[in-house]
């Protein structure tokens, strides 16, 4: 179960617990629209729903179980959604937390790829209030210590407007936006991990963008997207080099704990901007699996 729904829900933050005692903790902590629990014959699924019930406040119908009978969940777990196997439980999250259906920005007829929960994505962005902010010391470390530590001649903090690509930091580059249409960083924030392009020349994804086919001829790419408190991808911590190259395992690594730094960076920011107003609940995106 937890490939298929980490394959098959990118746009989303999935969480996963083996244990109760895990799974409430982890819900406590992330506040998920969502909770999809697995049944099995022992009915270890029941005590866990009960404790959802009684010390969370996720609602009956947020809660989703993979493999019960309907009498079970009738029985047991009141409005809870039935799911007979794994890819009934991921339509049932994309239905209940993709964008509406009159608000939908589709993909067809754009020039680059977006997640089904796009327009929520560009609200947060909106909200977060980085878009054409001043550059901030704490961003320009993160993409300086990128360039320094992966070797790259360019690093930069990107957030992906519905029609610009704004550089929050940039390492190597003058420009300070480019259109959205050139960012490598589209298919990076439809992923969980690095998403990296050893050759842009010979990706048809990526042959003829401006910044490839022409100058400055990118030829390498490396992104992880940057989150926000309700997990929310609002742009990426990239590399880009003139020349085709491959990162080692370190590396990904390396580049990966860096977004998660910027995203820390980024959650301390709205915590500071919010200041006063108490905790904000998560945005409905986010799902834990136990």
């Amino acid at each position: 179960m937890r490939d298929q729904l980490a394959s098959d829900l990118r746009e989303f933050n999935v969480s996963f617990a083996d244990s109760m005692a895990g799974a409430l903790l982890a819900i406590g902590q992330r506040e998920p629209a969502i909770v999809v629990a697995e049944y099995d014959e022992a009915e270890t699924a029941s005590p866990l729903i009960s404790a959802l019930l009684t010390q969370t406040n996720i609602p009956t119908h947020h809660i989703i179980i993979v493999g019960a009978p309907a009498s079970a969940v009738e029985r047991d777990f009141g409005h809870a959604i039935r799911a007979k196997d794994t890819a009934a439980a991921v339509a049932a999250i994309k239905e209940m937390l993709t964008d509406p259906p009159n608000l939908r920005l589709e993909s067809e007829g754009l020039p680059f790829p977006v997640g089904l929960n796009e327009r929520q994505r560009l609200v947060a962005l909106e909200r977060s209030g980085l878009v054409d902010s001043i550059p901030e010391e704490a961003f320009d470390r993160i993409a300086w210590l990128a360039a320094n530590t992966l070797d790259a001649p360019i690093s930069l903090i990107t957030l992906l407007t519905p029609t610009r690509q704004f550089f929050k930091a940039r390492i190597g580059l003058e420009m300070t936006d480019t259109p959205r249409s050139w960012a490598f960083c589209n298919h990076t924030i439809l992923q969980k991990d690095v998403f990296a392009v050893e050759d842009l020349s010979l990706d048809a994804r990526f042959s003829d963008n401006p910044a490839v086919a022409d100058n400055p001829a990118f030829r390498f790419y490396a992104g992880a997207p940057i989150l926000d408190s309700g997990g929310f991808a609002l742009g990426s911590l990239c590399i880009i080099d003139f020349a085709p190259r491959k990162l080692d395992n370190r590396q990904t690594r390396t580049l990966s704990e860096l977004a998660s730094l910027a995203s820390t960076e980024l959650r301390l920011r709205e915590m500071k901007r919010s200041h006063g107003g108490g905790r904000r609940k998560s945005a409905v995106h986010s799902a834990v699996t136990a």
